[in-house]
C-alpha cells in the first residue's frame, strides 16, 4: 500500500475511536467527543477544525487541529476545569487554581521564543474547558527513544542535553524563568532530532519569586534541596533535574526514587561516594569521565553544583562538542509565522474575563501541599504529543515559512504492536487475561476496544495507561498510551505485558508496516 494511503487509513482509524466512553465508564465522565468538539469549535481560528485526540492526561487531552485541506496543523491542549476528563475526582481546591494556573503558564510561555522551547499561540476559555493552542511536535517525547535497561548512546543524549541546556540558559539568564519540571516526558523531539522543552505548568517567574520551598515538579528528578525545610533557587534545581534526566536516558533505568538521603538508600550511597554503588547497575556501566561530570552537576549542595558556564567549560562537555559528527539543524526562532496572520492576531488574545494570575511564594508553597502522585497541578502532565497514535501532518520547513506542504509521517512507537489474533474481542480478552495475572495492575473497561490500567507499586508514583485496539489494513493494532505518572515505569510494564503476549503467540512480529518510516536520527561517534 502507498505510504500516504496507509497513513490516511490509520488517521481515519484513530478518528473513529470514541473516548467519551459513556456506555462503559464507571466514573462521572460527562463529555463525549462530540460534546467536546461542539464546545471547543467556537474557539478555533477561522479555517481550522479540531481533529482526533493525540494524547491525554489526568485533567485534559491534546487534540490535533488542522486547516480545511490538512496542509497546516498545530495542537490544542484541552483542560477540563471540573475534572470531567479524569478517571478519579479532582479536589475542589485544585479546581479553584486550574484556570489561574493555566493562565499563568500561558503568560510565561507565550513570551518565549527559542528553537528548543515549544511555541504557544493562544489561550481560549469555554464554560467547561481551557484550551491552549500550541506547536505540534511530531516525534514523541524522549522516552520514545530510550531502550529499556539499555539506554541511549551517551553521545546521542549529549545532543539533546546540549540543546536543553541552551534552552535553560535562555530561560534563566534572559527571561528569568525557572522550569522546575525537567524530565524525559517534558522533552519532545522533532523529526530532525531537535529537542524542545514543553509543559511550563510548574514554571516560576524569578523576578517575582526568586526562591521557594517544598517539592515542586516530579519527585524522581527533583533536587535534594527540595526535600529540606529551607528555601532554594530555581536554576540549580533545573540543572540537577537535567542531570538526572541525562543518566536516566543513557541507562534506561531510574537511578533513585528521590534525591533524599534520609529515605533513599541509593542516593545516600551516591552522596557518600560509596564504592559499592559503582559496582552495581547502572553506575557500573558509566564511563569514569562521565561519572566525574555527574559528581559536579549532581552535587548535593546547590552552591557546589556546576552552573551553565561551568558546565560548558568542563572537559567532558568540551570533549562531547568535539565528538559531534552531525550537528543539529541551524537554530531558528519557533515558527509562529506560518499560520494565517490575521486570524492569529485576533486569535492570540487572553480572554478579558480571565482572572489575573498570581505568582507568589505563598501561592507556590500552597501548591506544593497537593499530593504529587495525583499530578493535578496546573496542566501537568499532559505529555504533549508524546503518544501520537499515527499520522502527523508536519509542515515542511523552508526559509520563508510561507508555504506548508502536507507530509504524512508514520511514527514507529515503542508502545504498540500488531495482534496475531483473529479479532478485537479475542485480542482484548487475551490482553486482559495477561494483565489480570499481575496484582499491581488494576483494570477498568472503558469500551469494547478501550481499557484503562493503573499501575500500583509501593514507593512509586501512581501511573496510568490506556490500551486502544483498532483495525488497520485488515490487522489489529494494540496501542498503549501513558495517561499519567512515571514514563519509565510505564515502559517497563509495557515490556512485561508484551513479552508474556509473545510467549503465547499473540503478537505479530512480522507485520510489514513495522519497518516503515522512522524518525531521522543523528550519526553517533563510537
Amino acid at each position: 500500500m502507498d505510504m500516504e494511503l496507509f497513513a490516511e487509513e490509520l488517521s481515519n482509524s484513530v478518528q473513529s475511536i470514541e473516548l467519551g466512553e459513556n456506555n462503559y465508564s464507571t466514573d462521572t465522565n460527562r463529555f463525549t467527543e462530540e460534546r467536546i468538539f461542539e464546545e471547543i469549535s467556537a474557539t478555533t481560528p477561522k479555517g481550522y477544525r479540531l481533529s482526533h485526540c493525540l494524547s491525554e492526561g489526568v485533567s485534559g487531552r491534546v487534540y490535533l487541529v488542522t486547516n480545511s485541506d490538512a496542509t497546516d496543523c498545530f495542537a490544542a491542549k484541552v483542560v477540563s476545569i471540573d475534572g470531567s476528563f479524569s478517571y478519579h475526582s479532582i479536589p475542589a481546591r485544585t479546581n479553584n487554581h486550574l484556570r489561574d494556573g493555566i493562565l499563568r503558564e500561558y503568560k510565561i510561555q507565550k513570551e518565549l521564543q527559542h528553537p528548543n522551547i515549544a511555541a504557544i499561540y493562544a489561550l481560549k476559555n469555554t464554560r467547561n474547558f481551557s484550551v491552549m493552542y500550541m506547536e505540534l511536535i511530531p516525534c514523541g517525547d524522549l522516552f520514545e527513544r530510550i531502550p529499556l535497561d539499555i539506554g541511549l548512546h551517551i553521545q546521542q543524549m549529549f545532543q539533546y542535553y546540549f540543546q536543553i541546556l541552551s534552552a535553560l540558559d535562555y530561560l534563566h539568564n534572559e527571561k528569568l524563568i525557572a522550569h522546575l519540571d525537567i524530565k524525559p516526558e517534558n522533552i519532545m523531539l522533532t523529526r530532525k532530532d531537535r529537542a524542545k522543552l514543553i509543559d511550563f505548568g510548574w514554571a516560576v517567574d524569578l523576578k517575582t519569586c526568586s526562591k521557594f520551598k517544598g517539592l515542586m515538579g516530579t519527585k524522581v528528578y527533583a533536587p535534594p534541596e527540595a526535600w529540606t525545610c529551607g528555601f532554594y533557587a530555581g536554576p540549580p534545581a533545573d540543572l540537577f533535574s537535567l542531570g538526572v534526566t541525562f543518566v536516566t536516558a543513557v541507562t534506561g533505568m531510574r537511578i533513585w526514587n528521590s534525591a533524599n538521603a534520609e529515605s533513599d538508600d541509593v542516593y545516600r550511597k551516591w552522596l557518600t561516594r560509596s564504592s559499592d554503588l559503582y559496582q552495581t547497575s547502572p553506575f557500573d556501566r558509566l564511563p569514569a569521565d562521565f561519572v566525574n561530570f555527574l559528581i559536579r552537576t549532581l552535587a548535593h549542595d546547590p552552591n557546589d553544583r556546576l552552573t551553565i558556564p561551568q558546565i560548558r567549560k568542563h572537559p567532558w562537555f568540551q570533549l562531547g562538542l568535539k565528538r559531534r559528527l552531525t550537528p543539529v539543524s541551524s537554530a531558528e526562532k519557533a515558527d509562529r509565522s506560518g499560520h494565517d496572520k490575521e486570524n492569529l492576531r485576533q486569535f492570540n488574545q487572553v480572554p478579558q474575563s480571565q482572572p489575573i494570575a498570581h505568582t507568589s511564594c505563598n501561592l507556590l508553597q500552597k501548591q506544593t501541599q497537593i499530593p504529587l502522585d495525583n499530578k493535578m497541578i496546573l496542566s501537568q502532565p499532559l505529555d504533549i504529543e508524546g503518544r501520537l497514535l499515527a499520522t502527523q501532518l508536519q509542515p515542511v520547513e523552508d526559509k520563508s515559512a510561507s508555504k506548508r506542504v502536507k507530509v504524512a509521517h508514520l511514527l514507529k512507537r515503542m508502545t504498540r504492536f500488531f495482534s496475531s489474533l483473529g479479532n478485537e474481542q479475542h485480542t482484548m480478552e487475551v490482553i486482559r487475561a495477561v494483565i489480570a495475572q499481575h496484582s499491581y495492575l488494576r483494570m477498568t473497561v472503558r469500551g469494547p476496544c478501550n481499557l484503562l490500567v493503573e499501575i500500583r507499586q509501593p514507593d512509586l508514583p501512581l501511573t496510568v495507561f490506556r490500551l486502544l485496539l483498532y483495525r488497520l489494513s485488515g490487522s489489529i493494532m494494540a496501542d498503549f498510551r501513558r495517561v499519567s505518572g512515571d514514563g519509565l515505569l510505564f515502559h517497563r510494564i509495557y515490556a512485561v505485558i508484551v513479552e508474556e503476549l509473545k510467549q503465547i503467540g499473540a503478537v505479530n512480529d512480522t507485520h510489514p508496516y513495522l519497518a516503515q518510516v522512522l524518525p531521522e536520527t543523528l550519526e553517533i561517534s563510537s
